[in-house]
């Protein structure tokens, strides 16, 4: 038997980490178009402001495009595949416990058939399993 997780929102924390990005990179913009328009004025500016200021627009650019083909690939799924999978029990499950824990982590209990319960923790933002159960 295995347990397999979909994270709920998926796409509304991609939503979020897009618009994120977004504002990000139209600060960076902003910030390199005053250098620019300084330049076009005649006023001084630091050249090396303008370059660190112009990778920092492209870098953020980045970002944003990368974090827009995960949100366009997700907008165009007919379904949403298992972020994680556990597996472990021998026999069905036959219930399942979430809990958000303070540390940013989550606690999933499964009970099987097998009369285990199984213990997980889960940081749900990288997608992996902290730790697993042992068995006895």
């Amino acid at each position: 038997g295995s347990v397999r997780l979909w994270l709920v929102d998926e796409q509304g924390l991609v939503s979020e980490k897009l618009a994120a990005a977004q504002k990000i990179h139209e600060e960076d913009i902003g910030r390199r178009d005053e250098v620019v328009n300084k330049c076009q004025n005649g006023e001084a500016f630091e050249i090396t402001e303008l370059k660190s200021l112009s990778a920092e627009a492209e870098k953020s650019q980045v970002e944003l495009d990368r974090l827009k083909k995960i949100k366009s690939n997700h907008d165009v799924m007919p379904y949403m595949q298992a972020t994680i999978a556990l597996e472990s029990p021998s026999m069905s499950i036959s219930s399942v416990a979430w809990r958000d824990l303070p540390d940013g982590t989550s606690c999933l209990a499964f009970g099987a058939y097998d009369q285990k319960v199984r213990l997980f923790n889960i940081k749900a933002d990288a997608y992996y399993v902290v730790k697993t159960p042992k068995e006895k």
